[in-house]
């Protein structure tokens, strides 16, 4: 089991802080009531020396960003500095921050088939689907912000005003400047359910939310530490202490199937990966199941598929 950290990527509205906030600005864009929300700190995680392997094989974005940049002929290395998403019942939605051109921006989509006649700042413009390719649609806002909805189109721009979202966007901050690269946070039940056929880059958000199915929220964040290792973090909040004594049996039971199934047959040279479960630690506290994994160079190495 790969433990998916870099293809996984979160949610809320402002809530004490000036609008110039990355993460409010960017996930109050994002429709409520979604399954999943994330959100990444690009120019972290391109600066990441851990990191790198994967960053130059394009393995930190998931495929909604990915299908975005390549239909707006952008570089997510160059051009992208952050990105929040959501998923859920009402759709796939990004906002997306960087550098962008809007001619330029323009351009590209319509190279894809879309029809701009306007301009991107005053009407949301569609790419139609095309085989495999679901639609898209792309508006650009203030401080060179864009808007993405996939496959499913989303008018006006929402506000993320429920008390629970704006609680959760807090908690997102916060972690972001403790120095977290990436946070998401899900409905475990629903999210298992929405993700049943998951994209490219999700399956292990599905794993995660399956095991969490007890809790009431799950939140997931990845952290660099010194000497090119990287932390990942589940956390699962429950409603009561039976409840997180569930959730952390099952944490425990799956990590050790995992590393005892990666093992199995591989004699005295199992994949890396084996080495990070059979270090997990898994803390229950009351109401709240911590789950950590520390990911060393070779294991990123081998995730990014250079020697």
């Amino acid at each position: 089991m790969r433990l998916g950290l870099a293809m996984l990527l979160l949610s809320a509205l402002s809530c004490g802080r000036p609008a110039a906030d990355p993460a409010s600005r960017l996930l109050r864009q994002l429709p409520a009531g979604q399954a999943v929300y994330l959100y990444m700190d690009v120019v972290r995680i391109r600066s990441s020396p851990p990191l790198d392997p994967l960053v130059q094989k394009r393995m930190v974005f998931p495929e909604g960003v990915t299908e975005f940049a390549n239909a707006a002929d952008l570089d997510p290395l160059a051009d992208i500095d952050r990105a929040a998403i959501s998923l859920g019942a009402k759709g796939t939605h990004l906002a997306v921050e960087g550098r962008f051109d809007e001619a330029a921006v323009r351009q590209a989509i319509e190279n894809h088939g879309a029809v701009c006649s306007h301009s991107l700042r005053s009407e949301p413009c569609t790419i139609p689907a095309r085989g495999s390719h679901p639609e898209l649609t792309l508006s650009l806002r203030a401080e060179d912000l864009l808007r993405v909805s996939i496959g499913t189109h989303l008018g006006e721009a929402a506000q993320l005003t429920e008390t629970g979202l704006q609680r959760l966007v807090v908690e997102a901050r916060d972690r972001l400047d403790q120095g977290a690269m990436l946070w998401a946070t899900f409905e475990p039940g629903r999210a298992e359910q929405e993700l049943q056929d998951p994209p490219a880059g999700w399956e292990n958000l599905r794993f995660f939310a399956r095991a969490l199915q007890k809790a009431d929220r799950g939140y997931f964040y990845v952290d660099e530490l010194p000497d090119g290792q990287m932390q990942i973090t589940l956390k699962a909040s429950c409603a009561d202490s039976s409840q997180a004594d569930s959730v952390s049996k099952v944490l425990t039971g799956l990590n050790r199937l995992a590393a005892a199934a990666l093992e199995a047959g591989k004699g005295e040279d199992p994949p890396p990966e084996v080495r990070v479960l059979r270090a997990a630690r898994i803390v229950n506290t009351e109401t709240t199941v911590i789950a950590i994994w520390v990911v060393d160079g070779l294991t990123l190495k081998a995730w990014g598929g250079v020697g």
